[in-house]
């Protein structure tokens, strides 16, 4: 029995170390490449709208920031806003013991 155990542990390393080598080999998966025509959210364009300028939105000043902005692109926009009330009735049934959910 312990002859058969031993056997098993050994074809299971083998295996393992097969499937290991070709995933080096072979790679994960292809690099990080550019793709053309994203939306990319820190490049702004002219059309869109300020958030500060719709209604309800409180447009924020980053130098308010406890890092002063220092980690935002220049021209970066925050805005708040009070919750509606169907996103409070929401949150409010939210079980935070529940981390499934």
């Amino acid at each position: 029995m312990a002859k058969q155990k031993f056997e098993d542990e050994e074809n299971v390393e083998k295996f393992v170390k097969e499937k290991e080598s070709k995933q080096k080999s072979e790679g994960i998966g292809s690099p990080i490449q550019k793709v053309e025509n994203t939306n990319l959210p820190w490049l702004k364009s002219e059309e869109k709208i300020s958030l500060g300028n719709e209604l309800g939105w409180q447009k924020l000043k980053i130098e308010d920031l406890p890092t002063r902005g220092l980690f935002y692109p220049e021209g970066t926009e925050i805005a708040v806003r009070a919750a509606s009330a169907g996103e409070i009735r929401h949150w409010s049934t939210l079980d935070e013991t529940n981390l499934s959910n």
